[in-house]
């Protein structure tokens, strides 16, 4: 009984998990963070100006353009979503399968994999946030919104899932 529910859990995890990833993914490989006066579509890794001389799609160099902080804090979000679905598949095909003999491991690896995926959420968060900082809204482009979408999601998940733990858990206390 105890295994069905991790799995369970681990499932909507990995639905949870995937579409976020996605967001992130294309958001992060997209040139289409910011725009300025000098190149239409900024990205992360690379931009793509159009115009007289700059008809050309060019690697930044880490954020040459944008501050270099956050092309870290989106390529390590998209690699901690990346680890937590990795984990997440692992753990429904290889770790809990078995009834009664491993659910305290499911356990700590739903957990495990959820601190991952806040932890990623966090981040993507923060780099839009740099972002936003230093542009106007009229200059930001939708590559910046799908990584702000994706780590908002998080985020509201992880508070929604808070409320629902301390209400349980100030549930059993006055039991």
């Amino acid at each position: 009984m105890g295994s069905a529910i991790i799995i369970c859990a681990e499932l909507v995890l990995c639905c949870l998990i995937f579409p976020t990833l996605i967001l992130q993914t294309v958001g992060l490989f997209t040139a289409h963070w910011v725009s300025n006066s000098t190149c239409d579509s900024i990205g992360v890794i690379y931009s793509c100006c159009s115009g007289q001389d700059n008809n050309t799609c060019k690697n930044t160099n880490g954020g040459d353009e944008l501050d270099a902080r956050v092309l870290g804090l989106e390529v390590t979000a998209c690699a901690m979503m990346m680890v937590a679905l990795a984990m997440t598949i692992f753990g429904i095909w290889f770790e809990c399968q078995d009834d009664e003999d491993e659910d305290s491991e499911c356990a700590n690896l739903v957990v495990v994999c959820g601190l991952i995926f806040a932890g990623a959420g966090i981040l993507s968060f923060v780099g839009c946030m740099i972002i936003v900082g230093n542009f106007s809204p009229s200059q930001l482009g939708w590559s910046f919104y799908l990584c702000l979408v994706s780590g908002s999601f998080i985020i509201l998940l992880i508070v929604l899932l808070l409320i629902y733990v301390l209400k349980e858990f100030v549930g059993c206390i006055y039991r």
